[in-house]
């Protein structure tokens, strides 16, 4: 530690600054990026630098000799080019560790739509709105991601991230590979989201078949304008249930999130 702070005594103060933005720029973006830190955080960038700090300074000093290199040697293109590929980089990873989430918030919009919920709903950070099934969702699944490890999942990410592709890389190799996985992460939101909303959707779609056809047979009696009654009596009645189906699939999601680290690898140049 005491050759470090020599080290970092001895170069000028603009050298040291551009050290301490590479080395935070990708753990900055992950946290820009992912969506339980936007919802954590929305309104607070200093806690997400600060978090970025604490997650990218070992990584900083892991690789301070090449940082070393690249900020005495280097060009201002080549310095801009490398720091957007960091950015760039750190966004990927949060926006597909993102992926479960955008799952769990699809299927709650899913449900909410066809209870008939159609109101303003909670300001989304993300942008939008969210109604009440989706929040629900949301809660859930950050909960049970947390509390199973998931900030050891994302930190592991990172830094294997570090190893994969060092700061002073240049641009990864995409490859038919890479494409193929992407395809995969993103059906798999789709499979995920339809695996969560189904269950109730699909009592909620049964109300809505039987009250259509008894008001065909019996049109005097109007029974279709219980439909919007019914189906959200039916919700909070199987509101536990519901709850407790999403927190199982929940608790699956750091082994979803997780994929993103064959998805890195498959980026790696020959």
């Amino acid at each position: 530690m005491e050759d470090l702070i020599l080290t970092i005594a001895d170069i000028k103060v603009g050298r040291v600054f551009a050290i301490i933005a590479f080395t935070v720029m990708r753990p900055f973006a992950l946290t820009f990026a992912f969506l339980a830190f936007t919802y954590a955080f929305a309104g607070s960038a200093t806690i997400r630098m600060s978090i970025a700090v604490a997650l990218g300074l070992p990584a900083g000093m892991a690789q301070l000799d090449a940082l070393l290199a690249i900020t005495a040697n280097a060009g201002a293109p080549t310095l801009m080019g490398l720091a957007a590929k960091e950015f760039a980089l750190g966004y990927g990873m949060g926006l597909f560790l993102s992926l479960p989430f955008f799952a769990l918030q699809y299927a709650g919009a899913i449900t909410d739509t066809t209870r008939g919920e159609n109101d303003g709903g909670l300001t989304d950070p993300a942008g939008g709105t969210l109604q009440t099934f989706g929040v629900l969702y949301l809660v859930i699944g950050f909960f049970a991601f947390f509390s199973v490890g998931g900030m050891s999942l994302i930190v592991s990410i990172l830094w294997r991230s570090y190893a994969l592709f060092p700061i002073d890389t240049a641009l990864p190799q995409f490859s038919a590979e890479t494409g193929r996985l992407i395809a995969m992460l993103l059906s798999d939101t789709l499979l995920l989201a339809l695996k969560v909303a189904l269950p109730l959707l699909a009592v909620l779609m049964t109300i809505e078949t039987v009250l259509a056809v008894a008001a065909r047979l019996t049109r005097r009696m109007g029974l279709y304008d219980l439909a919007f009654p019914a189906r959200n009596v039916a919700a909070i009645f199987l509101l536990p249930v519901v709850a407790w189906l999403v927190w199982q699939v929940s608790l699956a999601l750091p082994d979803r999130a997780g994929d993103v680290l064959p998805l890195l690898e498959t980026l790696v140049g020959p």
